[in-house]
């Protein structure tokens, strides 16, 4: 467990859709549209 609030899931879920970083086409898919951006922001 991470211990995240649904809140902050959401939060963050919603940053990366904005910066087209992922696709959300259903509630149980999540597309990755750059990864290698995504990459480097996970470090």
């Amino acid at each position: 467990m991470l211990g995240l609030t649904i809140e902050t899931v959401s939060r963050q879920l919603s940053r990366l859709r904005s910066a087209g970083l992922i696709d959300t086409p259903s509630r149980r898919e999540i597309v990755l549209r750059d990864r290698r951006e995504l990459e480097e922001l996970a470090g």
